[in-house]
């Protein structure tokens, strides 16, 4: 690694502590800081060779930038009738302005900018990740050992919040309250911290020497430790599920699947009872919380679900979410500027074609998955088990909360899927040496 990579992988590591220290919020300290930082890097690697798995978020930037081009209004009328029925017809029908007017897409540009910004740093920690950090094995357990340190960083950032009598971080708060008190969000916390323990975990199961094994487990039950203190349903119900896969896979690699089924299955049920609101009421009705956040949730995926039919092809534009919701939801007084399920979010925002773009995506990343893995040493398949498990907990958790929007989560995802997919698009040439397909 030369001069200018080293630069490039200090700066990388930087971007993602600052978001961390900042708690990755959607505010704009953080959103200057990280684009700094994003084009410094950019201007290190511009000329790189072509990253594999890059186009999606170049997709969604031009989608962004297209949603920011100003139309007018006999255009926008029937490309974008939500923002035209939003930002248009209120001014004609109260005669405020009787000429053609020329307005974007989005029906909240800031916020679509705000958006594009996230976008372009979450593409450069991407190809930073898959570019530099599987390199060596060296550099990866220095990843992974980063995942540790920012989950312990978490935990006692809300330590210090408890103990300081602090009510906010850097934004807003929520009312429910951990064991630690307010955090910025318990699910957000739980994520970074889930998906980092499943890495660190598999890492350490997978270490040749014993009291590095042991040391490595013993700590990652102080990151579930923190995941159980945030109070997060979801992601507590969805870590324990894929630790037990993940101990279970490291146990019988080859062997006997009926246990990975069941595990499967379990997951596929708690899924389906939180979107299709299963009628349990008789079973939870002693338990007011759970029962008003089932009902909440049904009404914001139908709310979304309006705003997606009235401008299914370009969407209301990234970051319209909360403009929206106060026009076209259903009777039901909304203040939550997001869906609670991230492929609905995507597809009322950035419509169709952008549904289609993130699918694909999917799609693409476990067929790559199927044909890539097996060519592999060892050593290195066992390293993507614990990098898939994270990026599986990051889309079940897309079910249940908008981690997909959100910085910090969403650079998460991007630096453990730059890793995964680095090292699924090299290949050995000898022992401990990359050479690029």
């Amino acid at each position: 690694m030369d001069k200018k990579d080293r630069i490039v992988v200090i700066l990388f590591y930087l971007l993602l502590a600052v978001n961390l220290i900042l708690f990755g919020g959607p505010h704009h300290a953080t959103r200057v800081i990280s684009l700094i930082i994003s084009l410094f890097i950019f201007g290190f690697i511009r000329f790189r060779k072509q990253v594999k798995g890059g186009w999606l978020w170049t997709g969604l930037i031009i989608i962004s930038i297209f949603q920011l081009i100003p139309l007018p209004e006999q255009i926008l009328k029937i490309i974008s009738p939500a923002t035209y029925t939003l930002r248009i017809l209120p001014l004609h029908q109260t005669g405020l302005s009787l000429e053609t007017l020329w307005r974007p897409i989005s029906a909240a540009p800031v916020e679509t900018m705000f958006f594009l910004s996230t976008i372009f740093t979450a593409s450069i920690i991407y190809m930073v990740s898959y570019l530099f950090i599987p390199g060596s094995i060296s550099s990866l357990q220095r990843f992974f050992k980063f995942l540790f340190a920012q989950s312990i960083f978490i935990i006692l950032a809300e330590i210090i919040n408890k103990f300081s009598g602090t009510h906010r971080i850097y934004g807003f708060t929520l009312e429910r309250k951990s064991p630690f008190g307010e955090f910025i969000n318990p699910n957000f916390a739980a994520t970074v911290m889930a998906m980092s323990l499943l890495v660190f975990l598999n890492f350490s199961l997978n270490r040749s020497k014993k009291e590095n094994k042991i040391t490595g487990i013993l700590l990652s039950g102080i990151i579930y430790a923190g995941i159980i203190l945030t109070l997060s349903r979801s992601v507590i119900i969805y870590t324990s599920l894929l630790v037990i896969f993940l101990i279970i896979s490291n146990i019988q690699p080859e062997g006997n699947r009926r246990e990975k089924i069941i595990i499967s299955l379990l997951i596929l049920l708690v899924i389906l009872y939180d979107i299709f609101n299963l009628d349990l009421t008789p079973l939870i009705k002693k338990f007011d919380v759970l029962s008003l956040s089932l009902r909440a949730r049904k009404e914001l995926i139908n709310s979304t679900a309006k705003i997606f039919l009235h401008s299914p092809v370009t969407g209301i534009g990234f970051g319209g979410m909360y403009e929206a919701f106060h026009f076209f939801t259903i009777p039901m007084r909304l203040s939550i500027p997001y869906d609670d399920f991230d492929l609905l979010q995507i597809l009322a925002e950035g419509g169709i074609i952008s549904f289609i773009l993130v699918t694909g995506f999917i799609w693409w990343n476990y067929k790559i998955e199927r044909e890539k893995r097996s060519k592999l040493p060892e050593i290195y398949q066992h390293y993507i088990i614990g990098l898939d498990l994270a990026l599986i907990l990051f889309l079940l958790h897309s079910f249940f909360a908008y981690v997909f929007f959100f910085p910090y989560t969403h650079f998460m995802m991007a630096s453990i899927l730059g890793v995964r997919n680095g090292i699924l698009f090299r290949k050995f040439r000898r022992k401990n040496s990359w050479k690029r397909i």
